[in-house]
C-alpha cells in the first residue's frame, strides 16, 4: 500500500502549505479509493454537486471517465459535466500503480454565470448561493496547466522513489529477519545447549527441546508463561534468580546469570 511506503502525515502537511502558497484543490487516493490528503475542496461541488442525486450522477460519470484514461498519457484532463475542470497524474512504484494525484474544481477562465444559472434551475439549487459558491472557484488559465500538472507528475515521481526506496528497506529488513530466524531456528533445533527465551512484555517464555530434556521434561511439557519458570526454581534459588534478574533488567549487569 502506498501508505507504508510514505510518510503521510508529514505529506499532509507539504500539500497543505502547498495549497495555502497555489489555492489550488488537490486530493491524494490511494488505488482503494481512500483519501490520503485533501484539501480545497470547493462549496459549489460540496454543497451542490455531490449532493443533488442527479448532478451527482454526472460527478460519478467525470470520475468514471479519469479513472478510464488515467494511463492514457502522463496526466489526463477533463471538463466534467457540471462545468469545472480536472486532472490527475497516476503514482507508479515499480511498475505497479500505487496512488493518483488529483487537482480540479477549477476553471480555465471566468464562469458562464447564465450556464450556471440554469443549471441551479435545472437541478432546484438556491441560485444565489451556487452562484456566490461559483465566484470562489479558482481560475488558472489552461496555458498554465501543464506546468502545474508537470509540477505534480515530478512530485509523484519524488514520491515514488521515496516508496520505492523505503520499499527497498522494508523488503531488506524482512529478508534479514528471515535469515535470522532461520539461524537462530537451527540452533535451537540442533544445538546441545538448552535455550530459553523470555518475551518481557507479554510475560511468555519459550523453551528449546533441549532445554526441557536436560531438565527431564517433555517439550510439550514446558508451558510458556513466566510464572511456569518461577514454580520450577528451588526455593532456596529462588531469592538469589529473582535479585539476579532485576539487576539485569535493571542495567545494572550485561548478562543475565544465576
Amino acid at each position: 500500500m502506498f501508505s507504508d511506503l510514505v510518510d503521510i502525515p508529514l505529506l499532509q502537511q507539504f500539500l497543505k502549505s502547498l495549497y495555502e502558497a497555489t489555492g489550488l484543490p488537490h486530493a491524494l487516493v490511494d488505488i482503494d479509493n481512500n483519501i490520503l490528503s485533501g484539501i480545497g475542496w470547493q462549496d459549489i461541488c460540496t454543497r451542490f454537486h455531490r449532493v443533488c442525486p442527479q448532478s451527482r450522477c454526472r460527478c460519478k460519470e467525470s470520475d468514471s471517465y479519469i479513472s478510464a484514461h488515467l494511463h492514457d498519457g502522463p496526466y489526463v484532463g477533463y471538463k466534467c459535466l457540471n462545468g469545472l475542470m480536472d486532472y490527475a497524474t497516476p503514482i507508479i512504484v515499480e511498475g505497479e500503480h500505487l496512488a493518483t494525484v488529483f487537482i480540479g474544481q477549477l476553471l480555465h477562465q471566468p464562469p458562464d454565470e447564465k450556464y450556471f444559472s440554469r443549471q441551479a434551475r435545472k437541478y432546484g439549487f438556491d441560485e444565489n448561493a451556487y452562484l456566490e459558491a461559483l465566484r470562489r472557484v479558482p481560475v488558472i488559465p489552461e496555458e498554465q496547466i501543464e506546468s502545474i500538472m508537470k509540477f505534480y507528475m515530478q512530485l509523484g515521481q519524488f514520491l515514488a522513489s521515496i516508496g520505492l526506496s523505503r520499499k527497498c528497506q522494508i523488503e531488506w529488513a524482512e529478508q534479514a529477519l528471515r535469515k535470522q530466524e532461520e539461524r537462530f531456528r537451527l540452533l535451537w533445533e540442533t544445538s546441545n545447549d538448552g535455550f530459553w527465551e523470555w518475551n518481557i512484555e507479554m510475560g511468555k517464555v519459550y523453551y528449546s527441546p533441549r532445554w526441557a530434556e536436560m531438565l527431564g521434561y517433555s517439550f510439550e511439557d514446558c508451558e510458556v508463561d513466566i510464572q511456569n519458570w518461577e514454580k520450577r526454581l528451588h526455593p532456596d534459588d529462588m531469592s538469589t534468580a529473582m535479585k539476579a534478574i532485576n539487576e539485569h533488567l535493571q542495567g545494572r549487569t550485561t548478562v543475565y546469570a544465576a
